[in-house]
């Protein structure tokens, strides 16, 4: 018995450490589709873009739009599928975690599959990390034309036209740091937003109701120039 349950032990730690970097990574994309994929898992260093390749069939090293971006505590890896059908696996080498109460450099890899079909469209960039204003680009493949809904800064519709193009997205109102997921039609897209600070905001309004307030008292006083 004692043997026994040191192997599903042993089983159980083992199944532990295989998981222990894991991903959202969906088993099927179709072609061209962007994938956004979050990364679980103690994660202590970031991951450089060299580190990161995809293989065809397990082993033939495939060119891929892709790019790494952190979110707050999370990783992120976003890619243009390929646009030829087949098995193909995302692979990122030299990740440092902890296992077993020490730290180590694990690799992580997991297969998907690219089917027959092409997708509507596509975006890119996946992931946002904006102090400014900013665009997303959308590649319509399908069709004439595609109207999508937008979710921020407010919700609204944008209609997409055969090829290129530009989503511009403000952040004028934006107060404060922000992590939000931008909804850009089917893609949910993680974002971490710099805005204006709360303090900054509020010294803009408290000047513009002492300017429109003295501007009022001037003309009810019959102080105001006239022109």
């Amino acid at each position: 018995m004692m043997k026994r349950g040191a192997f599903i032990l042993l089983i159980v730690l083992l199944c532990f450490n295989a998981s222990a970097i894991s991903s959202n990574l969906k088993d099927s994309y179709e072609k061209k589709e962007t994938a956004i994929v979050e990364f679980s898992g103690t994660i202590l260093t970031n991951i450089p873009r060299e580190n990161v390749e995809l293989l065809r069939d397990a082993h033939i090293q495939t060119a891929f739009e892709y790019d790494v971006k952190k979110i707050g505590s999370k990783y992120y890896i976003w890619f243009i599928s390929p646009a030829n059908q087949g098995d193909y696996t995302l692979s990122v080498k030299d990740i440092l975690t902890n296992e077993g109460g020490s730290q180590k450099l694990v690799n992580y890899e997991k297969q998907f599959n690219v089917s027959e079909n092409e997708t509507d469209y596509s975006i890119r960039p996946g992931v946002i990390f904006a102090s400014e204003d900013f665009s997303i680009f959308a590649e319509l493949y399908n069709g004439a034309e595609k109207s999508i809904s937008l979710s921020f800064p407010n919700s609204r519709e944008f209609v997409l036209e055969q090829g290129t193009n530009r989503i511009d997205f403000s952040i004028k109102d934006v107060v404060g740091t922000q992590i939000v997921n931008i909804g850009v039609g089917k893609y949910s897209v993680p974002a971490y937003v710099i805005g204006k600070t709360a303090m900054n905001s509020t010294s803009v309004n408290n000047t513009s109701n002492f300017t429109n307030s003295s501007v009022n008292s001037n003309l009810t006083n019959g102080t105001g120039n006239n022109f």
